[in-house]
């Protein structure tokens, strides 16, 4: 009789778990909170490496002075006269290699230096004029000169080698020549005074006046 009481009395023990009743089941979204705590921890403690940052050399743009500014840098005691001066002689030269260019560099007397020649004296001009201003319209000139210099060689010129590239070559060298005209004839404007521009305003005036009152009367 004792013995069946023991062994009925271990069999309702086993029943009994014990686990749940020493470590009781958590809230399941609390647990998850404490996880995801211990994980942020845990990236604190250990720095991720950090990634390396791409280096990238700014390149200075063309015509850009040194410092960043766009601005036109002038020499200090180059006036608006020596400008005028270095500008009508490259003017003049390109003006001269434009039409021997044309002519296949000759047609200059038998002479085929006249295309060498030109092309080295605008060269010239324009690199001394680099010295006194930021301009980069000169090295614009340069530049074309630097390429037509290599083909108009007074042998070449001579054994009509390059015939087929004057055109081409003729080409830039007017549409730089176009430009240093803009400059030469913007020097030889006279510059208008205030009182010559008020005398133009009343003309005007007085011509405008004059048509409304001519165009009252015809009605």
């Amino acid at each position: 009789m004792a013995m069946g009481l023991l062994e009925m009395g271990l069999n309702y023990l086993r029943r009994i778990p014990f686990e749940r009743v020493l470590f009781p089941p958590r809230d399941n979204a609390k647990a998850l909170q404490e996880f995801l705590g211990t994980f942020k921890a845990s990236e604190t403690e250990i720095p991720a490496p950090r990634a390396k940052k791409a280096t990238i050399s700014p390149q200075q743009p063309q015509g850009v002075a040194q410092g960043g500014s766009t601005a036109v840098l002038t020499r200090e005691g180059v006036d608006a006269k020596r400008m005028a001066w270095q500008d009508g002689i490259i003017r003049g030269e390109l003006w001269l290699l434009e039409g021997h260019l044309k002519n296949n560099c000759l047609g200059c007397g038998g002479d085929v230096e006249c295309c060498w020649k030109h092309t080295q004296n605008t060269l010239d001009s324009v690199r001394e004029t680099q010295s006194m201003t930021t301009e980069p319209l000169y090295r614009e000139a340069a530049a074309v000169a630097e390429r037509v210099l290599p083909f108009v060689h007074p042998e070449d010129v001579k054994a009509g080698k390059f015939v087929d590239r004057y055109p081409a070559l003729t080409l830039e060298v007017s549409q730089i020549r176009t430009q240093f005209d803009k400059r030469v004839m913007g020097y030889a404007r006279k510059p208008i005074t205030m009182e010559e521009a008020k005398k133009l305003a009343a003309e005007e005036a007085a011509k405008e006046v004059e048509r409304q009152w001519t165009s009252q009367e015809k009605k």
